[in-house]
């Protein structure tokens, strides 16, 4: 069964690059990516021992993907019920050249352990973060997870969502922005990263189930909040008699005749008290 390999390692990468150049020097027309040539020279000179680093303004420049993040409230941060932090990132991706994207992540300065969710039911129109709901065509983590593939010049809109195994530090109040650093993975490998801020949104309150019981016997609060059942059974059986109906009569019982043996028997004992 044929398999897809989505990226080269470095000494692959290398061998293309040199089999790239030998081509040019050949006379064969061909273009080597200014990126791709700055990529290897800095692995050879870090294979060397030597510390290159390729200048920033030439990294946005080669960039294959520009990554825009909504601000303000539109991207936040809020607590999960049960503990742990949620993400929903509103971005934009623009492509300036053919990409696919295969995966992505993010971490803070207190989590780095936070995983996209995944939402496989795709015939409701909803999925659900935490407590908010966000519409199935508007989610970016599927078609991320199916490689999304965008042309050059093409973009793709919507929400990134995740989950940390961490909740939000104490200090960070509702309306404050944190930073975080999202990185999405192309088609080679490469991690394309972009630094920007969330919105702290702590209006959630989580509401108690459970009504905390008095610490003593005779507690006001617990004998004033006692309820009553909604429903108790009748314990009768049958039909209730009417209290304003007239009393009813009871029915004369009936004498069955005395059969001759009990007859006979009775006089028998009446003899034996009488002798007596």
């Amino acid at each position: 069964m044929p398999t897809i390999k989505r990226s080269l390692t470095r000494p692959e990468q290398l061998d293309h690059l040199a089999r790239a150049k030998r081509m040019c020097a050949e006379g064969v027309e061909l273009q080597i990516r200014e990126e791709w040539l700055e990529a290897a020279h800095s692995m050879e000179m870090k294979a060397a021992g030597v510390d290159a680093e390729i200048p920033q303004r030439r990294l946005e420049k080669s960039r294959s993907l520009d990554i825009f993040v909504a601000g303000g409230p539109v991207s936040f941060i809020f607590d999960m019920p049960g503990g742990g932090a949620a993400f929903a990132i509103s971005v934009r991706l623009v492509a300036r050249r053919l990409v696919i994207l295969l995966d992505w992540a993010m971490t803070t300065a207190w989590d780095d352990q936070i995983v996209p969710q995944a939402f496989f039911d795709e015939r409701i129109e909803l999925w659900r973060l935490g407590q908010r709901d966000f519409p199935r065509s508007e989610v970016l983590n599927m078609r991320i997870m199916d490689a999304l593939t965008l042309n050059p010049g093409r973009m793709a809109e919507g929400w990134l969502l995740a989950v940390g195994l961490y909740p939000m530090p104490e200090a960070f109040h509702h309306g404050m922005t944190v930073p975080f650093t999202l990185a999405l993975e192309d088609q080679y490998g490469n991690e394309i990263r972009h630094d920007d801020e969330l919105f702290v949104d702590r209006s959630y309150k989580p509401k108690n189930k459970f009504v905390p019981r008095g610490s003593s016997l005779y507690d006001p609060d617990e004998t004033s909040a006692i309820i009553e059942p909604a429903f108790r059974p009748n314990l009768n059986r049958g039909r209730v008699p009417d209290p304003d109906a007239e009393p009813l009569k009871t029915p004369a019982v009936r004498k069955e005749p005395e059969s001759e043996v009990m007859a006979s028997l009775r006089k028998a004992i009446s003899k034996l008290a009488n002798a007596d």
